[in-house]
């Protein structure tokens, strides 16, 4: 199951992306649904559902989103990341639903090794951005460099984490942020995009240019 089909069009996606701002987004466990019945009877599955299970019990510390809410985030990153890639990656699966886990909760990495692996825990640690030099241009140039020359999991995960968050992103009324978050997603994102993913490039370079038009939105 692969192609843009799985993301309906920027409004309505946008739509649903504000409404699970203060509900629980059904849509996430639908998608999660739809990773499950591809499964079927995979024997790896049940470590899937312990990711999952891991996943959800998370404390996730997130300005204004509770745990249950802020939830739907990774699970559809990590429901888009596996529907869009053929043959199906298990990795993905995982690396997408604890994406912000050193970001956002107290575990550490040698709790992810445990659990899941060092190619995992590698991963998500190339994936975890330092906030104090997010805006720092040679620290930014470093942190995708590792992505890009690293697995291909963790350039799928981010291509889609960012789209999720592009959603939102009219939501913040700095404008220097918003500039600088789609400056970064042209310079890098894009590119891997293409590179990785080509049947969601043309999606993810609309909602850039749909970030760009619209500006600051309050809804």
């Amino acid at each position: 199951m692969k192609g843009k089909y799985l993301l309906e069009s920027i409004e309505i996606e946008r739509a649903r992306r504000l409404k699970g701002l203060k509900v629980v987004d059904t849509n996430a466990l639908h998608l999660w649904n739809k990773v499950l019945k591809l499964l079927g009877t995979n024997n790896d599955k049940s470590e899937i559902l312990k990711a999952y299970s891991f996943a959800k019990k998370i404390d996730y510390k997130h300005e204004g989103l509770n745990p249950d809410i802020y939830f739907a985030h990774p699970l559809r990153v990590a429901s888009y990341s596996f529907l869009h890639v053929q043959p199906n990656n298990l990795d993905i699966l995982i690396i997408g639903l604890i994406h912000n886990i050193f970001e956002l909760s107290n575990y550490s990495r040698d709790d992810i090794q445990t659990l899941f692996g060092e190619k995992i825990k590698n991963q998500i640690s190339n994936l975890t951005v330092n906030r104090a030099l997010q805006y720092d241009s040679k620290y930014k140039y470093e942190y995708y460099r590792n992505i890009i020359n690293g697995p291909f999991e963790a350039r799928v995960v981010k291509v889609f984490d960012k789209i999720d968050n592009l959603f939102t992103l009219s939501l913040n009324p700095d404008d220097s942020v918003r500039e600088k978050y789609l400056k970064e997603i042209e310079e890098y994102v894009l590119p891997m995009a293409k590179r990785d993913l080509p049947l969601i490039f043309d999606y993810i370079s609309e909602l850039v240019r749909f970030n760009y038009k619209v500006g600051y939105l309050t809804k």
